[in-house]
């Protein structure tokens, strides 16, 4: 007998050796067993449903042989061998003992140090298992009331770490499993005739199973075949329904719905980017608690947090990031989804072992970027906890990548739709109001006019109400002009722009708009430019900056007022594009916080249009056009009486 091609005398000691399967004195096997294995083998081939025919060759390996626990392994295509059944266990230690799986690398070792007995067969004795050291997939297929390091007490004795191992191989001579004896009926280790019987059983058994794996691999691609159809049927309807206009929050719930049922999922959730803030926001969540909800809607997302998620090394396909939570550290842990309160059970997650490679972390992160068409990331959807455990499939992430391409578009749309109708109910009001002043102006002139007919009246009184009558034409006319000129930008586009210098452009535009001013002997003050700060606008850039230099200087009363101006320059963490910030800060009477998210629209009310009110309409429609933002804050952090900070952020040319 030798070990792994060696002289037994070399791998053990004498008392090692003394422990192994032995004949029963016949040195031949039982015809009456072999025609009762081969009678039973014949009807396994039948059996269609590969767990359906494991379970059954377990079962019949204790019927027909002395064997109280049999556990069955299948080599798998990750080189993984997997345990798909266990048969006399209780129902919790079989669903732990199903979790076990040991690496190609860890079975060939095993056999090396075992004790070969026949041709597929390897008996490991406990006394080995002890001497290597026990780890807890040792502890799993014993009894937990054994004292598992008590000594053999007799050589011929069944151990609670003993284990037999019987090869199934294919019939091209490939390792595809094992059938392996946990423990023996009768307390004591087989015979050799057991041994061989059990051989035979098994080889027969490598047919069965080779023919039920087959069989399974063909449903499983005639089932991919038929989830893919349906997938791509899905997908196709919701393609179908992007190029109709909806509203935001109607396009979110589709895409949830469809994360959820085309991919399987339970739990999906949508951030979005806030333009203003400049941090992510999660704008819908499917599959969490309500308190999981609430406090995940509460969150700020920085963008160097999105950054993490999304870094090129987690990149696994188009658009797709796997963040596996061995990579998290507790510095992310604050921005996972959980129930507040339980920051401490989030932090033992973080220490949990993967049940097997393949298993899915209930910290693992699957990421999809959703661009906008210029390439800009608006948001991210986050697929979490698939339905069947498992880290999903490279077809599903591609599919999904598919699939987020289309929601990209989707919710472009529906964005340019809700800035449609934003700026149609815009211009509906301006023009309603224009219509109400108009008329109120037309109203006072007329009166005016009358008036200044009366032959009675004295010549200075009739002086005074035409100056009034004319003065209230130009406001009208000027008026009409601002709203015909705020209704065309909703309908230019890039074609009339070209690369200007933004700081020639203010500094030309700050000394005429203060020209207006003279009377308040407002001070321009210039931070230092940086050098070549180029955009794209057109003949509008002008009259943007006016506007807001114009309501600051109309609205400072200070006994020194002043307007700062600066040039910063800015990039997109995510996509690394450089921006403009130009600042005006003035030091006047400021804007409240609860008026700063309004003070760039147009409001009703039931007093006449305040021209500058206009002009800082104009403003966010024209910074819109040109493809950047605007917002405002206080000068003083915390105190809006020390006068106002107005932010055009441009992107660079």
């Amino acid at each position: 007998m030798k070990v792994n091609g060696k002289e037994e005398e070399t791998k053990m000691d004498a008392k090692i050796l003394e422990v192994r399967p032995k004949s029963s004195g016949t040195g031949q096997l039982s015809p009456d067993l072999l025609h009762r294995v081969l009678d039973v083998v014949a009807n396994l081939l039948f059996i269609e449903n590969l767990d359906d025919l494991l379970e059954e060759i377990a079962q019949t390996v204790t019927e027909l042989f002395p064997i109280e626990q049999v556990v069955i392994w299948l080599a798998e295509e990750d080189g993984l061998r997997k345990a798909r059944v266990a048969l006399g266990y209780s129902e919790e230690k079989k669903s732990a003992i199903q979790g076990i799986y040991y690496t190609m690398d860890e079975v060939n070792k095993k056999k090396n140090e075992a004790i070969w007995i026949s041709k597929y067969s390897w008996f490991f004795p406990a006394e080995l298992t002890i001497k290597d050291g026990l780890d807890e997939r040792d502890y799993l297929t014993a009894d937990d009331n054994v004292d598992l390091l008590v000594p053999r007490k007799n050589k011929d004795d069944w151990h609670e770490l003993d284990y037999l191992d019987v090869s199934i191989i294919s019939k091209d001579g490939k390792y595809i499993g094992a059938l392996e004896i946990e423990k023996t009926k009768d307390g004591k280790i087989p015979s050799l005739e057991t041994i061989q019987a059990l051989e035979i059983f098994t080889s027969v058994c490598s047919v069965a199973i080779e023919l039920a794996k087959q069989r399974d691999k063909e449903l499983a691609i005639a089932d991919a075949a038929e989830k893919r159809a349906t997938q791509i049927s899905r997908i196709l309807g919701f393609s179908r329904n992007v190029l109709f206009l909806e509203d935001t929050q109607n396009v979110v719930s589709s895409i949830l719905k469809n994360i959820q049922e085309l991919f399987n999922f339970k739990s999906a959730s949508i951030m979005l980017l806030d333009e203003k803030e400049r941090f992510f926001r999660y704008f819908a969540l499917t599959g969490y608690t309500s308190l999981e909800i609430e406090y995940a809607k509460s969150l700020r997302v920085p963008i160097d947090a999105v950054q993490f998620d999304i870094s090129p090394e987690f990149m696994i396909g188009r658009n797709a990031y796997y963040l596996p939570a061995e990579k998290l550290t507790s510095k992310e842990l604050i921005w996972e989804i959980y129930t507040p309160g339980t920051f401490g059970d989030l932090q033992k997650k973080l220490e949990m072992s993967r049940s097997h490679p393949d298993a899915w972390h209930p910290l693992d992160n699957l990421v999809f970027v959703i661009h906008n068409r210029q390439g800009k990331v608006i948001g991210l959807i986050y697929a979490d906890n698939p339905k069947n455990g498992l880290i999903p499939s490279a077809e599903t992430i591609d599919g999904i990548g598919i699939f987020t391409s289309l929601v990209s578009i989707a919710l472009e749309n529906a964005k340019n739709y809700a800035d449609t109708l934003s700026a149609k109910e815009e211009i509906d009001l301006l023009n309603s109001l224009l219509f109400h002043d108009v008329t109120m102006l037309n109203s006072s002139m007329r009166d005016s006019l009358e008036i200044a007919i009366n032959a009675s009246l004295p010549k200075d009184q009739r002086v005074k109400y035409i100056r009034g009558t004319l003065n209230n034409l130009d406001r009208m006319i000027d008026l009409i002009q601002k709203v015909r000129r705020l209704s065309s930008i909703q309908y230019l586009d890039s074609s009339s722009m070209v690369r200007l210098d933004l700081a020639s452009v203010l500094k030309s535009q700050i000394q005429r708009s203060l020209e207006n001013f003279k009377e308040k002997d407002i001070k321009g003050l210039f931070d230092e430019f940086p050098e070549q700060c180029y955009v794209m606008a057109n003949d509008l850039i002008w009259e943007l900056f006016n506007d807001i230099i114009t309501y600051s200087a109309r609205n400072n009363y200070s006994d020194r007022p002043e307007l700062r101006i600066s040039i910063m320059e800015l990039k997109d963490e995510l996509t690394e594009k450089k921006f403009w910030d130009v600042k005006i800060s003035d030091n006047g009477p400021g804007i409240p916080d609860e008026l700063k998210s309004s003070v760039f629209n147009i409001l009703p009310r039931n007093t006449e249009i305040d021209l500058s009110d206009v002009g800082l309409f104009a403003v966010k429609s024209i910074v819109s056009l040109y493809g950047g933002r605007t917002w405002v804050d206080d000068r003083v952090v915390g105190d809006h009486t020390k006068g106002s900070i107005f932010h055009i952020l441009l992107p660079a040319a």
